[in-house]
């Protein structure tokens, strides 16, 4: 059975649909408008305010601005993109795997011991709805809460509920999942929860919730921080446009102006593949670096490194005994 919702959100129509595996019916929504709404809110906070996200450990977004649409080369990228391994492999060899390290690298969030859950109890969705009193909070609920009178405990409350539904984990509705809501029960354990590897998670659930979506010629726009994705593959690229630095996390980077010039730069106009214009470095030349993964370098630089070093060793010892003999 095929159940239909229509819901209006700032002028803009959103069909929500639960359909079953046989039906063909399109989404209509863009979770990347969540996004919007949810920086532009974060961006009239009072400094008092933003002191208590940086305490928790989020203060990288409070500094991101990117709105580029990165649908097209998000769908370039899984489409090259094992969920399984969460790696990325283009058809020219080129290989990275995204981890909590790669991950935390960009986003910058807190990355502790303890795992994210999921899972939903009443006591939970209690503690919440008398917080945001109702058992629904959509994200422009949430957003106009900001701006009220809130305690500290309950401002945390809602920063995460729309972390999580408008950038973590953005789904088509809008609306906060109550799964997530057992994290934020006790306010003082939230910056010792993995949020790194609970957003790469969330992401690798959205791709093959839209590939299996896919087959079924069924389309959507895909949930999770695409922006992750995007951001990971082109730390990779070179280009003479751009020097973004070293400095960590790198989220603040990747303004809308830097993510529009990316994707304009590694296009390939009239050409199937869509994408991988740009030449790319190897990990050792990006934030990745620290990543416990081996990427091997090519053959022919190998040896040639090898070789190199090798004279400059020798050169090195040559100088010592000339030195030697003279003293």
């Amino acid at each position: 059975m095929e159940i239909t919702n229509y819901k209006k959100r700032e002028g803009q129509e959103i069909l929500c649909t639960d359909i079953s595996t046989k039906s063909n019916k399109k989404y209509k929504w863009q979770n990347s408008e969540y996004t919007r709404i949810f920086l532009e809110a974060l961006s009239t906070l009072p400094e008092s305010r933003k002191l208590i996200i940086r305490k928790l450990g989020f203060g990288s977004i409070l500094t991101f601005s990117c709105f580029s649409n990165v649908q097209v080369i998000f769908e370039w990228l899984i489409s090259q993109f094992d969920t399984t391994s969460a790696t990325l492999s283009l058809e020219d060899g080129f290989n990275f795997t995204l981890c909590s390290h790669s991950t935390h690298m960009i986003l910058g969030f807190p990355a502790g011991p303890k795992a994210v859950v999921r899972t939903e109890s009443i006591e939970c969705s209690d503690f919440i709805m008398n917080i945001v009193k109702t058992k629904s909070p959509t994200v422009e609920h949430l957003c106009s809460l900001l701006s009220t009178d809130l305690n500290e405990d309950s401002f945390t409350v809602i920063f995460m509920l729309l972390l999580l539904t408008a950038f973590i984990d953005p789904n088509a509705s809008g609306v906060a999942s109550p799964a997530y809501y057992p994290n934020l029960k006790d306010i003082s354990s939230i910056p010792s929860l993995d949020w790194c590897s609970f957003t790469l998670d969330c992401l690798l659930r959205a791709i093959k919730k839209y590939l299996f979506r896919k087959k079924q010629n069924i389309e959507l726009e895909s949930g999770g921080c695409k922006i992750l994705l995007v951001i990971s593959y082109f730390e990779f690229l070179i280009t003479s446009e751009f020097n973004l630095g070293n400095s960590v996390p790198r989220l603040p980077l990747w303004t809308t102006h830097v993510v529009n010039s990316y994707i304009a730069l590694d296009s390939q106009q009239g050409h199937s593949k869509g994408f991988g214009r740009l030449v790319r470095k190897h990990i050792t030349s990006t934030p990745f670096k620290g990543s416990k993964q081996q990427i091997e370098m090519p053959s022919e630089i190998k040896d040639y490194m090898e070789l190199k070093f090798q004279k400059i060793a020798l050169f090195q010892f040559s100088e010592f005994l000339e030195q030697f003999k003279e003293g």
